[in-house]
């Protein structure tokens, strides 16, 4: 699959040279990506949206979140290590886009926070909620940060924990 967005920047969107560029390199043109840990921060938020109402009339979350200088460091670092991979694999051209937070349609964590203490979490180790009893929250949101992975075997992990830890509440 050759992804058009993946060009150098400095070819103009829907310009001639970037579609000669685009089929002339199709095959061999690609792309790294890291996710590094992004780590959480005082101002980083999920709130009701004030303006923003879904189909229903109800208001919609809203994420407010930012990369932070040591974010950036990160993602300078582990460009230069892939760029560094890619020259000595063969690569003739690199260039990196630029960077922001990653769009909350990635992977989300931190809303409903794991932890100990009820005032700085949501929900306790067996991801059961603080202030609703017989709630259990499962998925990524638990997370205190990404850990620089993606979290899909760590969320099955904690769902057979979870689902164990509440049958055995129930017994």
């Amino acid at each position: 699959i050759f992804v058009v967005r993946n060009l150098p920047g400095d070819l103009a969107p829907a310009s001639a040279a970037r579609s000669r560029a685009g089929g002339a390199q199709a095959i061999s043109v690609g792309s790294v990506w890291a996710q590094p840990e992004q780590l959480p921060r005082a101002d980083h938020r999920l709130d009701l949206d004030p303006t923003v109402r879904d189909p229903l009339g109800r208001p919609v979350i809203r994420a407010t979140h930012d990369l932070g200088e040591d974010d950036h460091l990160r993602l300078r670092y582990l460009g230069a290590r892939a760029e560094e991979w890619l020259q000595e694999a063969g690569a003739v051209r690199c260039w990196r886009p630029s960077r922001g937070p990653a769009t909350v349609t990635t992977h989300v964590y931190g809303g409903t926070r794991m932890g100990s203490d009820r005032d700085g979490s949501v929900v306790d180790a067996g991801c059961a909620a603080h202030e609703v009893p017989n709630l259990v929250i499962l998925g990524a949101s638990t997370f205190p940060t990404s850990g620089g992975r993606g979290p899909t075997q760590t969320i099955e992990a904690l769902a057979w924990r979870s689902a164990d830890l509440l049958a055995a509440r129930l017994r």
